[in-house]
Parts: structure tokens; sequence; C-alpha cells
């Protein structure tokens, strides 16, 4: 209901529990019941506890269930009847809100799989006093973020500390590279259709900035272009 320009029939999206074509998605779509438009579902509390019990059912079997990322990964593919891409502004505000639920997903996972993870490996009194706390009032409980989760603490610490063997094994580097992205690319122009601008197709032009970027580092790493240049 929160992009009626983009759903004018109220279509619903990604939900708990959605389950696969290839292992019985047909037969959801024949017999599952929209939790919205279900006669049990009256008030918020009544939707979140349908959503909590689907997220249930979904973790008997992960993998014959679509993930979050996989449909919306899916709803973003270039198709020619894709009209969510002609949007504008609108699938900017789209795309934006769909990464939080993403992200949302992600997080609810790992708040409940803390033994999965091996959280106890990670918390407690070893941690709090490596960070500095020393009053015992303040240690309790934490959800912990595995450096898997891109952008957490343990992920920037990884990253921070292989960069600094790097560092330590071949000595401080001595040259820095940038490379950003051009909105006129013939890449990217070729691929817009007639009246769309680059600015209104983030998804296009994050993937040919992806490809070049790949490029680029192929003919730093393998072609050793900057050696040739450097000699």
């Amino acid at each position: 209901m929160q992009y009626p320009l983009l759903f004018p029939f109220g279509d619903c999206g990604w939900h708990q529990g959605l389950k696969k074509m290839s292992t019985g998605g047909q037969q959801q779509l024949a017999t599952h019941q929209d939790p919205v438009l279900s006669c049990a579902v009256h008030t918020v509390e009544d939707f979140l506890a349908q959503e909590d019990n689907l997220a249930h059912q979904g973790r008997e079997g992960s993998a014959k269930h679509i993930s979050c990322r996989e449909y919306y990964a899916y709803k973003l593919q270039i198709r020619p009847c894709n009209m969510l891409l002609r949007a504008g502004r609108c699938f900017q505000q789209y795309i934006v809100d769909m990464y939080v639920k993403i992200e949302n997903t992600r997080l609810d996972f790992f708040r409940k799989n803390q033994q999965t993870i091996r959280a106890d490996l990670y918390q407690g009194i070893l941690d709090t006093v490596e960070s500095g706390e020393n009053s015992a009032a303040n240690v309790g409980h934490r959800v912990v973020l595995p450096p898997s989760f891109l952008g957490g603490p343990r992920d920037m610490k990884k990253r921070y500390l292989n960069a600094m063997s790097l560092v330590k094994k071949y000595g401080k580097p001595d040259l820095f590279l940038t490379m950003t992205c051009n909105p006129n690319w013939p890449e990217i122009k070729q691929e817009l259709a007639v009246g769309e601008e680059a600015q209104n197709r983030p998804d296009l032009v994050s993937r040919i900035f992806r490809a070049k970027l790949i490029a680029l580092k192929h003919h730093i790493m393998k072609k050793k272009y900057l050696v040739k240049l450097l000699l």
C-alpha cells in the first residue's frame, strides 16, 4: 500500500515463507491466503503475529524458500515488460526501502541464531574489557554481528587487520587509485530507454560501474598495465 503508483492493484511483495517454484511454489500460489486479506488479521499486531508464524515455518527448510534478497534481485532484473524500472524517483525510493527490508531480515537472522554463529566466543567479559568497559553494571546480553555482516564492527576490524597485514608484508602503498562513474558512458546510454535518465536507473549504473571496476582490476593485476607504464 506504500506504492500505489507502482502496484495499483495492491500486489503483495516478499513475505516470510515464500516458496520457490521448484519446491511447491505453484501449489502455494493456489492455496496460500494473503495475510492482509485474511479474516484472522484485523490489527497490526495480528499481522506481525502472522509474519512471525510464517518466519518459523520458513526456517524448517530454508533451501526451499525464497530469501528477501533473491526476490528483489529478481524484481530489479531488466526485462521488456518490467515497468518498475520506468518509475523514476519513485523507483529510487522503492530500492532504498527494499534494501532496508533486506538488512532487517539479515539482522533478524543473526538475532535469532546467536548459537549458530557461536556468539559465546565473541561476547562476555573479554569483549567488554577489551572495549574499555570497567563497570559491571554496563555488562549485559548483546546481539553479536559476525564478520560476514558487511559494515558491522567485526567486518570493519577484519578489513583493517587485512590491510595492515598487507602493509607489514609489502610495505606502505605508494599509489592510490580512485575510479568514478560517468553517466555519459556509452555503455550506460545505449541501455537507457527513450526518455530515461541515468539518475533514475541506479540499478543499471551500478552494474556497469561494477563491470568496469572488474575490468580495471583485471588490467592492473593480470595484464600488468601499470608496470608497463612505469617502466
